[in-house]
């Protein structure tokens, strides 16, 4: 793996730009980019310990980044042929190239809305590898969650409805990254849509709900405590929902973890 000359990248990305117009052109070439990058010794397998499926150049962290950065102001002032070139990009089966594509679906301009979305729930159901959702969740879908809050959620509901669990799980990170966004200040509005996916507490689902619970109870302890309360009190509650109770405990303040053991052992 070659070492990273931050100039000479630069360079290189914004030469790469140059055929942002044409989006096999530019396949061709952010090929060539990659594989100048790439760490030959490696193609499958896992990445810092996460399983990977697709092929992968296995480059170096600031490549991408450093590939969108060049890119972003074309696909804000051109967003109709960013849009074709996001999707030449999501065609290639490798890793690299549906990172850089959802990272440039976060950079369309906010009267976008709708593509954003259609976007990434075709992306979503279509994708298997976790560092891609999670790169969605975070750069692909930041402008719609500052921007457009009412469609960001709008979005999480589908996924958290969907019957695959990759979505479901999409649908709670996405959760996530809102309530840490400390202007954000609509908890009900999370509470509401995440009752169905604590009532069935999916095995899978677990430690995505745990971090859900600590950030809630971050942004506000007696909100939670009270709606965990509530939960924990519905008259067919599921022993799932009160395992998962029960392991959120030590998110809770000495005071509200003795309200919830009660409710539990009313439970």
């Amino acid at each position: 793996m070659p070492a990273i000359n931050p100039a000479q990248l630069k360079l290189q990305a914004a030469e790469l730009a140059e055929h942002f117009a044409d989006p096999d052109r530019f396949s061709s070439e952010l090929h060539k980019l990659l594989e100048r990058y790439a760490d030959h010794t490696y193609r499958a397998g896992q990445i810092s310990g996460v399983e990977v499926i697709l092929p992968t150049y296995r480059v170096p962290v600031p490549v991408i980044p450093q590939l969108v950065n060049s890119l972003s102001k074309q696909v804000e002032s051109h967003p109709e042929e960013a849009i074709e070139l996001i999707n030449r990009l999501w065609a290639e089966a490798h890793l690299e190239y549906r990172i850089l594509a959802v990272n440039l679906l976060g950079c369309l301009p906010s009267d976008f809305t709708d593509t954003v979305s259609e976007h990434a729930l075709t992306f979503a159901a279509k994708n298997e590898e976790r560092t891609v959702a999670e790169a969605l969740v975070q750069r692909g879908l930041e402008r719609l969650r500052t921007e457009q809050t009412q469609a960001y959620l709008e979005l999480i509901s589908i996924w958290l409805s969907a019957d695959g669990l990759e979505e479901r799980k999409l649908g709670v990170q996405a959760l996530v990254m809102l309530v840490n966004m400390n202007e954000f200040e609509n908890l009900p509005a999370i509470f509401t849509r995440i009752q169905p996916a604590i009532r069935e507490a999916h095995q899978d689902l677990i430690p995505d709900l745990l971090e859900l619970i600590a950030a809630l109870t971050r942004r506000s302890a007696p909100e939670c405590t009270h709606f965990l309360l509530q939960m924990a009190g519905e008259k067919k509650v599921k022993s799932e929902t009160l395992r998962l109770i029960r392991r959120s405990l030590p998110a809770f303040s000495e005071e509200d973890q003795a309200k919830l053991r009660e409710a539990l052992e009313r439970g």
